[in-house]
């Protein structure tokens, strides 16, 4: 809770702590964005996997033979113009976000909301949830984006060390 306050205070934005459950993202924690306008979702909401930021980083880094069970049972169901809506672009994408050490949502599930995620590793170096900041796109921009992410991997870091990972998976990347 004290880094997505943080991560809160620090962009004015919507933060989510999600995780996976079935083949979709459950939203387990919440800090609203401090504007009147943000992202609409509640605790306890599910998403899919394929167009979010949260999803993205949870199947990024998942081990092979876990990521493919899960996705076989996913649904690649269109939500707006820019959904992904097939496996082979799918993993395209997942092979983006673990090259760049964060995942994106460029408009894909809610219309007008883009977001940038990294995922929070347990013991052993899996995911065991990711952390998002959600912006409306007229308050989007790259340089944000790229703020944004640092912010989001220093949380990701030192909540992974806490939670038992000794050897943090995103440290060998180049950061933004």
């Amino acid at each position: 809770k004290p880094h997505m306050h943080l991560l809160s205070e620090r962009t004015s934005e919507t933060v989510h702590l999600g995780t996976l459950i079935d083949s979709e993202i459950l939203y387990v924690h919440k800090v609203d964005s401090r504007h009147m306008l943000g992202m609409y979702s509640r605790v306890g909401r599910r998403a899919p996997l394929h167009c979010t930021a949260i999803g993205k980083v949870l199947m990024a880094w998942e081990e092979p033979v876990r990521r493919d069970a899960v996705l076989a049972e996913a649904e690649f169901k269109r939500f707006r113009d820019k959904t992904i809506c097939d496996l082979p672009s799918y993993l395209e994408e997942l092979e983006r976000t673990r090259a760049q050490g964060y995942g994106e949502d460029r408009e894909e599930f809610d219309e007008h909301i883009r977001c940038v995620a990294v995922p929070l590793f347990g013991p052993h170096g899996a995911p065991v949830a990711g952390l998002s900041v959600s912006f409306p796109t007229f308050r989007y921009s790259d340089a944000l984006a790229r703020e944004t992410v640092e912010l989001l991997l220093d949380a990701s870091r030192d909540v992974s060390a806490q939670l038992g990972c000794t050897r943090w998976p995103l440290s060998a990347l180049v950061r933004p």
